[in-house]
């Protein structure tokens, strides 16, 4: 762990304790110049979450915390109960499910995020994972080094003429909608909220229950939110509506998904194929179900949809602005949000 203390030259009431890989670097030098005339801040650069004792060690005098969910200390009662001078916790995430809002909310604490720094390219992940899987690109590279199995097909399907269910129609979802409806696919579209209903349809998307969608899917993709807590989505029951022949896209949380329903289906070959921003198995386990991987069924991109040149330039800036707001105004005219994108 180091420690870069950004500035202790101004005599300031208000202490930001700022937690990244980076540390203090993680920001745009504008912001650490404006940051420094603000406000006492001390940077810690950490390659994971501090443990629960380093947390009340380094959390002790913040007024304000700034962290990534990299370096996300667990906020329970017990942290919160310890830290006095916390008001606002200011996150570098599209989404807040590792965050527990009632324990927040209980200990006055508010919550501030950053949810369209990467719809771009999240949603554009999404649809590259879908080509990947429905192309079987992924496989087709293994097997020109030598990795694919012997005997499995790379044969594949057009996306175009058929149909994908989204589920999750915020900003994400619905410029993904814009892409697969550009390639010619039939979407139709899921999510409880009526605005977003509205505005899916208005951009040419049908929407359908939950039920409905997963029955006439060729392709279902997740790009719903979770709050801290929620169960699945998709849980087992759900799952089995799927048709044997269809595809499992999921952006969002790996929550979102009963994982050990959707590899016992991939293993009895009810689903042709998960593709997941996250890790869900070890590829290296020749005993277990390492071998959906090798043979293409499962696809894992290790929760890298939101790692461009461009949606980093974007959420360091707006991350940044957003502490300085937490500085400079009432943080409770900020309220958290409840919902919001996939990460």
């Amino acid at each position: 762990m180091r420690n870069v203390v950004i500035t202790d030259m101004v005599e300031s009431e208000t202490t930001v304790v700022l937690l990244s890989r980076r540390g203090g670097d993680s920001l745009a030098l504008e912001h650490r110049q404006q940051l420094a005339a603000m406000a006492d801040v001390k940077a810690y650069a950490l390659e994971k979450p501090p443990t629960r004792r380093q947390a009340r060690e380094l959390l002790a005098p913040a007024d304000v915390l700034a962290v990534t969910n990299a370096c996300l200390p667990v906020l329970d009662d017990d942290l919160l109960g310890r830290l006095p001078r916390l008001r606002t916790v200011v996150l570098f995430a599209t989404g807040h499910d590792a965050v527990d809002l009632e324990a927040l909310r209980r200990h006055g604490v508010n919550l501030i995020a950053v949810p369209d720094y990467a719809t771009v390219s999240v949603a554009e992940h999404a649809l590259g994972m879908l080509l990947s899987m429905t192309n079987r690109l992924h496989l087709a590279n293994d097997r020109s080094l030598g990795r694919c199995p012997p005997g499995v097909s790379l044969r594949g399907v057009q996306m175009s003429g058929r149909t994908a269910c989204v589920i999750g129609l915020g900003r994400i979802g619905l410029h993904l909608c814009s892409l697969l409806l550009a390639l010619g696919t039939r979407v139709v579209g899921v999510d409880p909220d009526p605005l977003a209903r509205q505005c899916a349809a208005a951009a040419g998307v049908e929407c359908v229950g939950l039920v409905p969608g997963l029955t006439v899917a060729d392709a279902v993709i997740l790009t719903a939110s979770r709050a801290f807590g929620d169960p699945p989505v998709l849980d087992r029951e759900r799952l089995r509506l799927l048709p044997a022949h269809a595809f499992l896209i999921n952006v969002g949380r790996k929550e979102l998904v009963d994982t050990p329903a959707v590899i016992e289906a991939l293993t009895r070959q009810a689903l042709r194929g998960y593709a997941v921003d996250d890790v869900v198995i070890n590829p290296a386990d020749r005993r277990g179900n390492g071998e959906l991987v090798r043979t293409g069924r499962l696809l894992q991109s290790g929760h890298r949809a939101w790692w461009t040149d461009e949606a980093l330039h974007r959420g360091t800036y707006l991350w940044g602005e957003r502490i300085i707001a937490a500085i400079a105004v009432d943080p409770g005219a900020v309220p958290a949000r409840r919902g919001g994108e996939a990460e």
